[in-house]
């Protein structure tokens, strides 16, 4: 009888762990092909083009700003697009200072820690402001490769 219901519970368990991965995976996906048709539209001459999350940025006004997104690798620079709205990321390479790959990211204070994926943190001066922005992307070090 007991036996029973453990095997019931953890089927439930595995079934809707199951839902929610397929739904969340077809979200991802989903913002990843609308930020591929608005750098499309812009035109950007890509070198290279990685599916990212943005875990923060130093740069964006609006706080809190993370998101499933396409990093792209131009001659020139470096941009993010979200895949939902309109919140964009454009690091001039010249301006890179810093390229690091780790298992954690660190911005205003707050240390956040991840077993997976690795970690690219692009740290950049604009205007004689430091600026610091985290993508989670299992691709780092090929991404790294381009910008060093």
């Amino acid at each position: 009888m007991i036996y029973a219901l453990v095997v019931v519970i953890v089927g439930f368990g595995l079934a809707l762990f199951g839902i929610i991965y397929t739904i969340g995976q077809s979200a991802a996906r989903r913002a990843r092909e609308r930020a591929d048709r608005v750098i499309a539209r812009e035109g950007l001459a890509a070198i290279a083009s990685y599916s990212v999350n943005l875990l923060g940025s130093t740069s964006i006004a609006r706080g809190g700003v993370r998101g499933v997104g396409v990093l792209v690798v131009t001659a020139d620079a470096v941009e993010f697009r979200l895949g939902y709205g309109s919140t964009a990321i454009s690091i001039p390479r010249a301006s890179i200072v810093e390229v690091t790959i780790g298992k954690s990211f660190r911005i205003k204070g707050k240390l956040r820690r991840y077993r997976r994926p690795v970690v690219l943190t692009v740290r950049w001066t604009d205007a004689g402001a430091d600026h610091t922005s985290g993508f989670a992307t299992g691709q780092a070090e090929l991404i790294a490769a381009h910008l060093g």
